[in-house]
């Protein structure tokens, strides 16, 4: 049953991967056309920093979870 969930989840992850960046790249373009550059530079950035704050938590969960399953 674990199996299943877990290649269903695969495949949500490959299907709304591309959807998630297309609307995201949709959505800067729209905002890209209403404000400034620098405001839109400024945005840019700041997703950047999101998206990687995201890794950093994601990679030290991961080093948590590999580190407990030492013990």
């Amino acid at each position: 049953m674990r199996s299943i969930l877990v290649k269903i989840l695969i495949v949500l992850i490959f299907v709304s991967g591309p959807v998630t960046v297309g609307f995201i790249g949709w959505g800067m373009m729209l905002v890209a056309h209403q404000v400034p550059l620098w405001v839109f530079m400024l945005l840019g950035v700041c997703m950047v920093i999101t998206w990687v704050g995201i890794a950093a938590a994601l990679d030290e969960f991961g080093k948590r979870q590999r580190q407990q399953g030492d013990r």
